[in-house]
């Protein structure tokens, strides 16, 4: 007998959940929807994307739990085999979820101990194999989070205050606010002000955004910003840093134009010379404050040359251009 629990976000007009009321109506899987405007007290979601299997395997990754992300959109993700630490690590977050997922539920002002972490970017997991690896696993919102879990916005500047080489993201949006709060948005410079004072130590940043039909307003705006620093840099041991932007673009193919919300790069990933981040989160404030997410960093040689070698790949490719050369293609 296979037990499938799924947990996700609340059914809404624009996305009715229509996959998951048919498993839970046929008997194949049960099913918990998160209230998270109602949990939150603001517009958020459950944005985490991520499997448990046996709880031995574990995915990770950028792709939405639906065939166009599978078919229609570039995404990444990570798999990891037989490890049933990572597996029972990444368990307590999802009966995080699975406890909010129970109609009129609230978020505790403790989580239960038997909740809590031991693993986080000061003390991560170290696997003992072939290719040894330490590992830990953050969340976010920090409400989400029991005990010694890393919060996902912090574990992402930590990854970066610990590079000394270089910072290769890419990302599907990055902006510097709020998005979708209720009433005001507001500035949340904490991963561009990470961002600029990485470049600042002397490291080399270079951001991959994507740029497709739903490209949030102003973004180009705020990237440029972080372009404008790059005169100002100190020199440190005759070396300064820099911060490189580019746009990636799939191109439209007509026959699939109208299908919503596809042909785009919808990674979220981090790579240094030490360690390889892997995020289920887009870079605004809202999806760190307002909206659940994970991230799953490894400290290791292997994985970072895997995943350097893919971002190279798609900075180096004809479908990423810098903004002076996308500005000459389109009016922003």
């Amino acid at each position: 007998f296979l037990q499938i629990r799924i947990a996700q976000s609340q059914p809404t007009a624009a996305f009715p959940q229509l996959d998951s009321n048919y498993f839970s109506e046929h008997g194949y899987a049960t099913v918990r929807n998160l209230n998270m405007p109602k949990l939150i007290d603001d517009n958020g979601v459950l944005h985490a994307k991520f499997w448990i299997v046996d709880s031995q395997h574990v995915y990770i990754g950028s792709a939405n739990m639906d065939w166009k992300s599978l078919t229609e959109v570039k995404e990444l993700g990570v798999v990891i085999w037989n490890c049933t630490c990572i597996a029972n690590d990444l368990y307590k977050i999802f009966n995080i979820y699975w406890r909010l997922g129970v109609r009129g539920a609230k978020i505790p002002y403790k989580w239960p101990l038997n909740l809590r972490t031991y693993f986080n970017f000061s003390h991560p997991l170290k696997l003992l194999s072939a290719n040894d690896a330490s590992i830990f696993i953050s969340s976010s919102p920090r409400r989400f989070s029991a005990k010694g879990r890393e919060d996902d916005g912090d574990a992402i500047v930590a990854v970066m205050d610990n590079a000394h080489e270089f910072v290769h993201i890419s990302v599907m949006d990055y902006m510097p606010a709020t998005l979708y709060k209720t009433y005001n948005n507001t500035y949340w410079p904490k991963l561009d002000n990470a961002i600029r004072a990485t470049a600042y130590r002397g490291v080399n940043v270079r951001l991959l955004v994507s740029h497709w039909k739903y490209s949030l307003l102003g973004m180009v705006h705020f990237l440029k910003s972080l372009l404008e620093i790059n005169d100002g840099m100190p020199r440190i041991a005759n070396h300064s840093g820099k911060i490189e932007v580019k746009l990636f673009t799939i191109p439209v193919d007509p026959s699939r134009e109208q299908i919503p919300h596809t042909l785009v790069n919808h990674n979220k990933y981090m790579v240094t010379e030490k360690i390889a981040y892997f995020g289920t989160s887009n870079w605004a404030g809202d999806y760190f404050i307002s909206s659940a997410g994970v991230g799953i960093s490894f400290i290791s040689p292997t994985l970072v040359k895997s995943l350097n070698a893919i971002f190279m790949r798609d900075w180096t490719s004809k479908y990423a251009k810098t903004i002076r050369e996308f500005l000459l293609d389109v009016s922003v």
